[in-house]
């Protein structure tokens, strides 16, 4: 499984679209984290897929949807994740 997080920058933005597009978001099977960022980009999701290929397909299907209100978007592969433990066992 591969882990990757993306960050969108909307713009455009009117809350009927917005309410939308988090619902879209909330809904899909591979998004496991939504968040709304402050400063910098406007919202953050985690995504597991299996290929890069998913990934690509998820982003096309993001794309078609909601092109009116994403000005652009990264990603970033994990290939990590530290867990830190805040009490001792």
């Amino acid at each position: 499984m591969i882990i990757i997080k993306i960050h969108f920058n909307l713009h455009n933005l009117i809350e009927e679209k917005e309410k939308q597009f988090r619902s879209y978001l909330r809904q899909h099977l591979n998004v496991t984290y939504d968040n709304e960022i402050l400063g910098g980009d406007d919202i953050e999701i985690e995504v597991q897929i299996k290929t890069i290929q998913d990934l690509r397909n998820f982003l096309e299907e993001i794309k078609k949807q909601f092109a009116d209100i994403i000005r652009n978007y990264k990603y970033m592969l994990f290939y990590k994740e530290h867990k830190y433990l805040f009490f001792p066992l």
